[in-house]
């Protein structure tokens, strides 16, 4: 008997300068974000990426220093409901990614 597979990407973002996006919640489902990765390349100091989630609230900022590459990871459980967004906004000069994943569940 085949098992259901829940997990998913829920938004990937890759560019050169590091892009900004988001992911809404389609209808008649619940997400639960369980990872999230934001990689950055070459950004100036006091440059920044951050995930966010209903009502603007912050899940993970990363500040980028004066030299090298940034690598983040979060790891943890927010729930979305039907309609709502994640997203990512950045003013990194810089290439990078972000990527997150979890699960698409029906909401009923």
């Amino acid at each position: 008997m085949a098992r259901a597979v829940y997990s998913t990407q829920l938004l990937q973002l890759d560019g050169d300068p590091q892009p900004s996006g988001s992911f809404t919640v389609p209808a008649g489902l619940v997400a639960v974000v369980r990872d999230i990765v934001i990689w950055c390349g070459a950004a100036a100091s006091g440059e920044y990426s951050e995930v966010w989630g209903p009502s603007g609230s912050s899940i993970l900022v990363s500040t980028y220093p004066a030299t090298g590459y940034v690598l983040e990871h979060w790891t943890g459980r927010q729930v979305f409901t039907e309609g709502q967004s994640i997203g990512v906004a950045s003013n990194a000069s810089g290439p990078g990614s972000v990527l997150v994943s979890g699960y698409l569940l029906s909401a009923s």
